[in-house]
């Protein structure tokens, strides 16, 4: 990758997971976020679920950037001319099959975790995955931040939520395959 396509590509990235973490990704008026995890691989394709109310309804959402397949635009300079500019990230958002009460005793296991304020043990890493965990809209509530292994310090209850969240994640896009 050239230096200026390599920048316009760190600046897609960073627009791009901007925009996942407000939401523009979901299509449906009048909603409440309540949650999101989103997990972001160095090498792989970025993906979050989202939890949100819709006026008494609540539904999650899982959503793929294809950043796998978008990076091939700034491979070259001759490559890029063949894209639009601003070049527009492959997103896709889709209805996740949980039904309402499954979400609402997740969210309330989410509330009940407690976790200290206080500076974690680091690992310095420049490749792995990095994840955030938000509850509450962006403007109110928490976010969680790590990479690759959620800090020692952190509760086993919150440890066991992330594993259900990667599994619903995991079924959900078998279910995805056998369907397409």
């Amino acid at each position: 990758m050239e230096q200026l396509q390599q920048r316009e590509w760190y600046e897609l990235q960073s627009k791009t997971w901007q925009l996942l973490r407000r939401r523009e990704h979901i299509r449906i008026s009048k909603h409440r976020p309540l949650l999101q995890y989103l997990v972001m691989p160095s090498f792989t394709d970025t993906w979050c679920i989202d939890v949100v109310r819709t006026g008494e309804t609540l539904c999650a959402f899982r959503t793929v950037w294809q950043m796998t397949r978008d990076i091939n635009a700034f491979t070259t300079a001759i490559e890029r001319l063949k894209h639009p500019r601003p070049f527009v990230p492959t997103i896709a958002s889709t209805p996740m099959e949980i039904g309402p009460n499954a979400l609402t005793t997740l969210l309330a296991r989410f509330g009940q975790i407690e976790i200290p304020l206080q500076q974690t043990t680091n690992s310095i890493c420049v490749d792995g995955v990095s994840f955030e965990l938000q509850i509450g809209d962006g403007w109110t509530g928490i976010m969680l931040q790590w990479h690759n292994d959620l800090p020692d310090e952190w509760p086993a209850g919150l440890r066991t939520l992330v594993a259900e969240l990667n599994e619903m994640e995991a079924c959900n896009t078998a279910q995805a395959s056998e369907i397409g």
